[in-house]
């Protein structure tokens, strides 16, 4: 299987298994068929194994530079970090 074609397979699958496992209809007849606690175990042995499927399948899939940033580029992107981070917490703070 090419690498790619795979890594965008697993993060589907772990993120798709989060929506669907999450989806309220279908976690209640979860819920409802076996127990709180065996859902989760359920639960938390899906993300696991396509974590580690995407884990496997990013470390396989080969480096493709999209652009170059250079020198200049890499510290204009360390220099506006902070900034981002304090935009972000700000913004999480007005929105509760």
């Amino acid at each position: 299987m090419h690498p790619h074609l795979e890594l965008v397979l697993a993060m589907s699958g772990f993120v798709g298994s989060h929506f669907l496992l999450s989806w309220p209809p279908l976690r209640r007849w979860l819920v409802g068929r076996l127990d709180a606690g065996a859902f989760t175990a359920v639960y938390a042995l899906i993300a696991s194994i396509t974590l580690v499927w995407a884990v496997r399948a990013y470390a396989a899939a080969p480096y493709e530079e999209l652009w170059q940033l250079g020198e200049l580029g890499r510290w204009v992107t360390h220099a506006i970090m902070p900034l981002a981070c304090v935009l972000v917490q700000c913004l999480a703070n007005d929105s509760s």
